[in-house]
């Protein structure tokens, strides 16, 4: 197989993998557009408990080693 034909699947390759980058973030996009304020609301109580039991491993990490 000669340099150009490598060369050549090599690019249909990358452009076939940039096209489903491009097609996933796009539908992240989409998905985030839709977003209204109850969602939005839903995601911070969630990282805010996130933080919280983070916050508390945190605590318990620092009570072991004292």
């Amino acid at each position: 197989m000669d340099n150009s034909k490598v060369q050549e699947i090599i690019e249909k390759e990358v452009w076939t993998m940039a096209k489903a980058v491009k097609d996933k973030i796009d539908d992240e996009i989409h998905t985030l557009d839709r977003l209204d304020l109850d969602d939005i609301d839903v995601f911070r109580e969630h990282r805010l408990q996130q933080t919280k039991k983070m916050s508390e491993k945190r605590s318990r990490w620092i009570a072991r080693k004292v």
